[in-house]
């Protein structure tokens, strides 16, 4: 596959972060707008009400990727190839992915409770947010369509198949990788999901760096997401990672689950590390070509 020639600087790659957010939110505005107007219309005509909830969302990450992503492709003149999913490394590394990504959901379960030990979620902000994102019951279908297909995808591409692509070209791979998970983390705009999205931006940085691969970004992205809805059905529940807890305190994971986490991502890094080639520099612009010899 070719490695196209693209770079973005650290100060673009937090232009594009802000862009991201400033156009989810314009998206969001104009279609709550529509949505009170469509609700006000049809409580005139003795229609029910309509709640897209999770939907809207979807839309407005999908339309402020898909600009975004277009106009910085353009921009650099890069085809589409950049965003290739990579479907060979995908089928070779799966596995070592899949290791990676339960340890990390276990992790930062674990980080979820340390935080809220600090910092206290709100019981009715808890509420209002989960019955607009995360309530399987009041959105059986928007709610893994946004949680597992749409926010990998569009979040993939743009932090890790345009950020963190071109911040490679430019900087050492750990500094490039931190400042896209930083800016991952702060483009989720609610302290209570920093954890999940600063380590999480870490595991999905470390996989392309290593594979190059953004289908194993995403899938390993959804299975995160997949797992903060399906945690409570699953056949056993363990105290601070499954188990609902008390209103008035928070319970930790026992000390063994937290152990299993970290052989977990060890046992992923190190698979993943024999089975992908050393890493290769990505490809820069191409500068100027030489003058030639007057003689």
């Amino acid at each position: 596959m070719p490695d196209y020639p693209f770079s973005l600087a650290p100060r673009r790659a937090v232009v594009l972060a802000l862009l991201f957010l400033g156009l989810q939110l314009a998206f969001g505005f104009l279609l709550g707008l529509f949505l009170g107007i469509w609700n006000a219309v049809a409580a005139v005509a003795g229609y029910p009400s309509a709640d897209f909830g999770p939907l809207s969302i979807a839309i407005g990450n999908t339309l402020a990727v898909a600009f975004l992503v277009r106009r910085e492709l353009r921009r650099h003149s890069v085809p589409r190839g950049l965003l290739a999913l990579r479907g060979g490394a995908f089928v070779r590394n799966f596995g070592p992915v899949l290791i990676l990504s339960a340890g990390l959901v276990i992790g930062v379960s674990e980080c979820d409770n340390l935080l809220r030990s600090v910092l206290p979620m709100p019981s009715a902000w808890t509420k209002a947010f989960f019955d607009t994102i995360g309530n399987l019951a009041v959105h059986p279908v928007s709610t893994p369509l946004l949680l597992v297909v749409i926010a990998p995808v569009t979040e993939e591409l743009l932090f890790r198949g345009v950020i963190l692509r071109g911040l490679l070209a430019t900087m050492k791979p750990g500094r490039a990788i931190l400042l896209s998970s930083a800016l991952f983390m702060a483009i989720h705009l609610n302290p209570w999901q920093f954890p999940v999205a600063f380590f999480g931006g870490l595991i999905f940085g470390w996989i392309y760096l290593r594979t190059r691969s953004l289908a194993l970004c995403l899938s390993s992205h959804a299975l995160v997401n997949a797992s903060a809805i399906l945690a409570a059905g699953y056949p056993f529940t363990i105290p601070g990672f499954n188990l609902p807890p008390p209103a008035d305190r928070v319970i930790f994971q026992p000390w063994w689950l937290d152990l299993f986490a970290v052989a977990l991502l060890m046992l992923g890094a190190v698979l993943l590390h024999l089975r992908t080639p050393p890493t290769q520099p990505f490809a820069a612009p191409l500068g100027e070509p030489p003058l030639l010899d007057p003689a």
